[in-house]
């Protein structure tokens, strides 16, 4: 037994444990009773050491193999955890920016213009042209509406109509200089409600990763209610008005999003409109 007196006592030697290979000739020492010393031992499994070795040292070499095996097993399981939780963060990153690249709202959504008015006692129908783009990865449809459908005989002037064609010509004179007796009367220019609109004829699809110029949302209204409304759009020139939003949802529903419009066009005949701006007819 090794001592705190003895420091450079020797160790007790013991020929039966030494390793058979002439490159590792470190032999295993066992510490006494009562020592602080602490041994680590590098054993070869394939080596005929615990075939020579006493029975004591047998079992405590087979709890050192044991537990050096164990360390190693729990060394592969630590790596593997890590490149499981790191698999999983990655793909959770990647989800999350596929995720966002469903769900962004339409950019610079207007109404272009209206088209293809079809009018009739018994219906009227016309087409919103709609401009905007899709940053998505997917396609965006819209389908539902809250809109209003305004006919008026009152003719709103622009402010191209008030500019002079040619700067030699005096400007047209304004209409409150015209004479009272040719202005008509209110209930005829006021805009009649044609109807209420919940839903566009066929769903306008805002094609992915790109932008749209002329897509067409078609508006229906089946036997206008309002008799004055239809008088006034069976006879030109007349101002159709459009006013409401129209709806639209994102990837599983997650987020609503509403398109303002805010459309006001005079229309001179079946092929003849001219856009005016929003606030030129009050309603």
């Amino acid at each position: 037994m090794l001592s705190p007196a003895q420091p450079h006592a020797a160790l007790p030697y013991y020929p039966h444990l030494m390793l058979p290979h002439a490159a590792s000739r470190d032999s295993l020492l066992l510490p006494a009773a009562g020592s602080d010393m602490t041994f680590v031992v590098d054993v070869d499994e394939r080596s005929p050491l615990l075939l020579h070795a006493t029975p004591g040292s047998r079992l405590h070499i087979s709890k050192m193999l044991l537990a050096q095996q164990m360390l190693e097993r729990e060394k592969i399981l630590h790596r593997r955890r890590i490149v499981a939780i790191s698999a999983l963060v990655i793909l959770a990153v990647i989800a999350i920016a596929l995720l966002s690249l469903c769900v962004q709202p339409l950019a610079s959504v207007a109404v272009a213009g209206v088209a293809n008015i079809v009018a009739s006692p018994d219906l009227f129908q016309f087409d919103l042209r709609l401009a905007g783009s899709n940053f998505n990865i997917i396609p965006i449809d819209v389908a539902q509406a809250d809109l209003d459908v305004y006919a008026s005989a009152d003719i709103p002037r622009s402010l191209a109509d008030a500019a002079p064609q040619n700067p030699s010509q005096p400007a047209p004179p304004h209409p409150a200089a015209a004479p009272a007796a040719a202005a008509p009367s209110a209930a005829a220019l006021g805009p009649e409600l044609l109807g209420h609109v919940r839903r566009v004829n066929s769903s306008v699809v805002f094609p992915l990763l790109a932008n749209a110029h002329d897509l067409h949302a078609t508006i229906t209204i089946v036997d206008p209610s309002n008799t004055l409304g239809k008088l006034i759009y069976l006879h030109y020139p007349y101002t159709l008005i459009v006013r409401g939003q129209l709806q639209y949802a994102t990837l599983f529903s997650l987020t609503r999003y509403a398109i303002p419009v805010c459309s006001i066009h005079v229309v001179d005949g079946p092929n003849s409109v001219r856009p005016l701006p929003c606030d030129a007819l009050k309603l």
